[in-house]
């Protein structure tokens, strides 16, 4: 999230959550199906017009 701060993306606009636990992508019986559910999915929230005041 850090990068996005340095392109200027004021961070109350960022979200994240980890959802490996609770939503998998895959099955976590195996090596691989474990790999696709460990990640964090990040969301850049819209601007609001009381931003720029």
């Amino acid at each position: 999230m850090n990068d996005f701060v340095s392109q200027n993306v004021t961070p109350v606009r960022l979200e994240s959550c980890g959802k490996g636990e609770t939503k998998p992508r895959a099955v976590n019986t195996t090596e691989a199906g474990r790999q696709l559910n460990r990640r964090v999915e990040m969301s850049i929230l819209p601007v609001l017009a009381n931003e720029f005041a």
